[in-house]
């Protein structure tokens, strides 16, 4: 499935140039940063937090996670940051 998905993408994005693969290209300009950030800032506040142990609360936690690190490495694309290794 997943890589169905992924050749998928690849001909909508890179073959046939119908979408920009935005928001998916915001974390690819600043991996570490978000890599390393998920990784010290996991079962914390800004990005979880507790929950009730069903299936939506989970999702959209993890969503709010998933948005807030894209944001992140949007907010650093936008401010010219750049980190690489």
């Amino acid at each position: 499935m997943a890589f169905v998905l992924l050749a998928f993408l690849y001909l909508l994005i890179d073959v046939c140039k119908i979408w920009s693969g935005a928001p998916f290209y915001f974390p690819g300009m600043n991996p570490i940063v978000v890599y390393v950030g998920h990784e010290l800032l996991t079962g914390r506040f800004p990005v979880s937090f507790d929950v009730v142990v069903t299936h939506p609360a989970q999702l959209a936690m993890n969503l709010w996670g998933a948005t807030f690190w894209v944001l992140v490495a949007l907010y650093l694309l936008n401010k010219g940051i750049l980190i690489t290794v």
